[in-house]
């Protein structure tokens, strides 16, 4: 994965943090390659997916609530609430 996309407070998604995180964002690496950014308590998780899941992930807003699961994933996504307060 590119070198830029590690640096500190960012690592790499693993099945111990499953639960809920926040939407921070996607980046497509090439050849098919799409991660997403989700911050879990000001630490940013690097989570690899599929293309289903990137263009899944492509109508989120930055904030929006996600959860994943320990087999890695997105269950549940929710916008986010104080970003989207008053919209209808």
């Amino acid at each position: 994965m590119s070198g830029g996309l590690f640096r500190p407070g960012r690592r790499l998604c693993r099945p111990a943090d499953a639960g809920d995180v926040v939407y921070q964002g996607r980046r497509h690496l090439g050849e098919g390659c799409e991660v997403l950014l989700l911050d879990r308590g000001g630490e940013t998780l690097v989570k690899k997916v599929s293309l289903a899941q990137a263009a899944r992930a492509s109508g989120w807003r930055i904030g929006d609530a996600v959860r994943i699961d320990a087999r890695g994933r997105l269950i549940d996504h929710a916008p986010h609430l104080e970003q989207n307060a008053g919209r209808a």
